[in-house]
């Protein structure tokens, strides 16, 4: 079973309060699990049945005329769940419609009578069913001046919260602005909106309509606060994104400029190069062929990109040329005395060297 996307309602105007605080029923029946709402007394609410056992337990209902009753599961993920899977407290319902979906769900609407607890679940030949127990809650007078007041504030709290949250059903604000104060109020809250499934079944446990509203007003106002913090965040994340939006322009903006000054830069220490290569290249006495390779080489090195390793090689290779001595000769001295002193100053030992 899936929760559906819409909201709970209310039937006969919310006004039959003493009859579903009169609702008693209990006994074998089948059992619809339900991963991750569950309906509170008194409201109307539709869900989406897809598991082949949900479906067949409805049906059965519907066509019979019986009571199913309705458990919350402890992990909605649990795709068969078995008594261990359940949360113990659950609500006995009555099967009012049932709808085919276009992608081959259903959409059911149940109606939620009284809390009741799971003793024993069985498989059977049509679902789940189970062993269920009356669990009635005390009787809480709704004339009482405080729960009214209680009731005033969560009204309010749950208008701001419908402001502000984006889980917040938009067709539920309408509703709860047209219902009356009293303990369907609360049920119908606590059923529509999205608390986590621990939250619910919290509600649903309490005893009382005061404790139970209590409760509500407590899991309302942490709504709210996580809102506030989600909002706050959300903000600053918006303010860094504005400031690191800004900071890469900015930072884009000097990294084009010290580029386009770079390449001058580089540009001018190239041309620096080319003609310092050029200069001592016409100092050498090189031959024709000899002075052509130099310039062809100095016009490789003019195609290379400064920024390439292959420049400073290059750049390395003609230096080289120029430091050799072309056709440039000096005098020898083949005095050998002269040669063996300055062998004897420079090398001790090594005779047999010297002597060769």
């Amino acid at each position: 079973m899936r929760k559906k996307s819409g909201i709970s309602i209310v039937t006969e105007i919310d006004a039959d309060i003493e009859n579903i605080r009169n609702q008693h029923n209990e006994g074998v029946m089948g059992v619809l699990a339900m991963r991750d709402n569950i309906p509170f007394p008194g409201v109307v609410t539709p869900v989406v049945v897809g598991r082949k056992m949900s479906l067949s337990v409805v049906q059965k209902a519907e066509k019979n005329g019986e009571l199913i009753a309705a458990f919350m599961q402890v992990k909605a993920s649990t795709e068969e769940p078995q008594e261990d899977d359940l949360y113990d407290v659950g609500m006995v319902c009555r099967v009012i419609h049932i709808m085919q979906l276009p992608d081959s769900t259903y959409t059911v609407l149940l109606q939620a009578l009284n809390r009741v607890k799971l003793t024993h679940l069985e498989n059977g030949p049509d679902g789940l069913v189970g062993h269920v127990t009356d669990y009635p809650q005390e009787r809480f007078s709704d004339d009482e001046e405080e729960f009214h007041v209680l009731l005033e504030v969560i009204k309010d709290k749950i208008t701001d919260l419908a402001t502000m949250s984006d889980q917040f059903p938009t067709e539920m604000l309408g509703m709860i602005r047209k219902m009356r104060l009293n303990p369907i109020y609360v049920n119908f809250i606590c059923t529509s909106y999205p608390f986590n499934a621990e939250d619910k079944i919290d509600m649903l446990c309490k005893n009382n309509d005061e404790e139970r509203a209590t409760l509500l007003l407590k899991a309302i106002k942490f709504e709210l606060k996580l809102c506030i913090m989600r909002k706050g965040i959300e903000e600053r994340t918006q303010a860094d994104i504005n400031q690191q939006q800004k900071d890469y322009f900015i930072n884009q903006q000097i990294r084009n400029l010290q580029e386009e000054l770079s390449d001058k830069s580089e540009s001018m220490s190239k041309q620096d190069d080319i003609t310092e290569l050029k200069e001592k290249g016409k100092t050498k006495l090189w031959n024709k062929a000899v002075a052509e390779t130099f310039e062809k080489e100095v016009a490789k090195l003019a195609r290379i990109n400064v920024q390439s390793p292959d420049y400073n090689i290059q750049l390395t290779y003609l230096q080289t040329m120029l430091q050799l001595p072309w056709e440039s000769y000096t005098p020898d001295n083949l005095d050998l005395k002269r040669a063996q002193r300055y062998l004897d100053e420079d090398h001790y030992g090594m005779e047999k060297v010297k002597e060769r």
